[in-house]
């Protein structure tokens, strides 16, 4: 189940996610894993509810200013969004973090 905080109480949304990252109001992303693919599947959501994305990512992450980034944990492949698709980026990455398009973080294990 997915909660939104609204000012004074927690309001359902519909749709499950596994994983959410907030960047602004305007900039809420998710993964759910697809019991089909083994990936999880890329959602948005669109200020009613969560719209799937195209591509399938372990984990995403999303800066103030909307610029996301995501992960495929098996591969340790990392990816940016460009607007229409992700983009694989040239770098590996265990975890990502992202406060806005010039601040992105990326940690690769030490047994890597």
């Amino acid at each position: 189940m997915i909660y939104k905080y609204d000012g004074s109480n927690f309001v359902n949304v519909p749709g499950y996610l596994k994983e959410i990252s907030v960047g602004n109001k305007d900039n809420v992303w998710g993964v759910n894993k697809n019991i089909l693919t083994g990936f999880a599947d890329i959602f948005k959501y669109d200020g009613s509810r969560f719209v799937q994305v195209p591509g399938a990512l372990s984990e995403v992450d999303v800066g103030a200013d909307g610029t996301v980034y995501g992960i495929i944990s098996v591969e340790q492949e990392l990816w940016r969004y460009d607007g229409n698709n992700f983009v694989k980026a040239p770098i590996l990455a265990d975890q990502i973090a992202v406060g806005d398009k010039d601040n992105v973080w990326g940690v690769v294990a030490p047994s890597r």
